[in-house]
């Protein structure tokens, strides 16, 4: 993997990692944390158990989203510099009174720059769902906002086309849509060829030149039967889930 690929990586995927528990070992049997490294704390160290039906759930979660929200590398970083605007705007403060306009301005513009920065950031990414046997597509600020986005339709008539890495071309019977993969990690990359597999979507890539095109595929036409999930806690919303207008 090059430079360039790594710190691409270091800033659309999270620097923090996926929970000890969420393996597919522990579906049935549930997690116990290991004991203590420290004997002499024992008695201020409580174990924690995950029930196997949580670890089910959060496993088929996974299993109907490509590229789910969570805080980008770079919205930690900008996280960072905010905390280092809002000190030395403190230490400003401090030292030359509320006179200090600039140093007002640091303390109390910092968290809602990161807000912003943070929300535009979902506006341009994309999370793409099965819900209820539909392809949907919704910013990551849709998710948020507990909208439903859009579908595209039922999986068994969904045809994607993956056009040079960086957009999926999405057709089905509700609907058609093009999602932009530019703010993707390459987990999310990597995982999309396996979702759609799961979820019986046809998947075609442009030809055996491109660099994404698996030497074992042609043009898709993969359909497979699967035990689907039922849709994740974050997608329920309240009411029967209509379709919406393009959120994009």
């Amino acid at each position: 993997m090059s430079t360039s690929s790594r710190l691409a990586d270091a800033l659309l995927g999270s620097p923090i990692p996926p929970p000890r528990w969420l393996d597919p070992r522990y579906r049935s049997t549930g997690w116990v944390s290991p004991g203590s490294a420290y004997p002499s704390l024992y008695y201020f160290y409580l174990p924690t158990h995950v029930p196997a039906g949580y670890i089910r759930a959060e496993l088929d979660e996974l299993t109907t989203c490509v590229n789910p929200p969570l805080v980008q590398g770079w919205a930690w970083i900008l996280a960072l510099a905010g905390a280092a605007v809002m000190f030395l705007g403190l230490i400003g403060m401090r030292q030359r009174g509320t006179d200090d306009g600039l140093a007002i301005a640091m303390v109390l513009v910092a968290i809602p720059a990161w807000f912003a920065a943070v929300v535009l950031g979902g506006f341009w990414s994309h999370d793409v769902e099965l819900r209820d046997g539909s392809v949907y597509v919704r910013r990551w600020t849709d998710v948020w906002f507990g909208r439903t986005g859009r579908s595209v339709g039922h999986r068994a008539s969904v045809h994607a086309v993956l056009s040079c890495g960086r957009h999926i071309h999405l057709a089905g019977d509700a609907g058609v849509g093009v999602v932009s993969m530019a703010m993707w990690p390459s987990s999310s990359r990597r995982a999309l060829e396996e979702r759609f597999e799961h979820w019986g979507v046809e998947l075609e890539f442009p030809g055996s030149h491109h660099a994404h095109h698996p030497q074992h595929w042609s043009h898709g036409h993969h359909r497979f039967d699967h035990e689907l999930p039922e849709q994740g806690r974050h997608r329920r919303l309240d009411g029967p889930m209509g379709q919406s207008g393009l959120q994009s």
